[in-house]
């Protein structure tokens, strides 16, 4: 695709990440971690969500749209776990879904997109 001369191609900066996010069951804190922290339990990860504190956990090494995907990856786990239905899935299926919707997310967010177009 060729630009005309004197146009410009704007990039969809992603939203700054917020302190915490609404949910069914409350509000969830978003707070940044290190690699080390995110891998106490010898899994190395990007984030983490843990339900008895309410809070979603990402590493403080992403950033852009990769910290965008692992927060809507995050928050997906928080939805299916609030509904009941993580623990129904195998592991390898919940993250494949995750990953799937975080995926979803994030395309629709770098369209620059408002809510009103659902």
């Amino acid at each position: 695709m060729k630009r005309r001369a004197g146009s410009r191609t704007t990039a969809v900066r992603p939203p700054a990440l917020p302190p915490s996010i609404p949910t069914s069951l409350g509000r969830v804190r978003i707070v940044r971690a290190t690699k080390e922290a995110l891998a106490s339990d010898g899994t190395p990860a990007y984030g983490d969500w843990e339900w008895h504190t309410r809070t979603i956990r990402l590493w403080d090494g992403l950033k852009g749209w990769p910290l965008r995907q692992v927060l809507w990856h995050e928050w997906t786990h928080v939805v299916l776990q609030d509904a009941g239905l993580a623990d129904e899935f195998p592991h390898v299926i919940l993250e494949a879904v995750c990953d799937a919707i975080a995926n979803a997310m994030v395309l629709r967010e770098r369209g620059g997109r408002g809510s009103d177009d659902l």
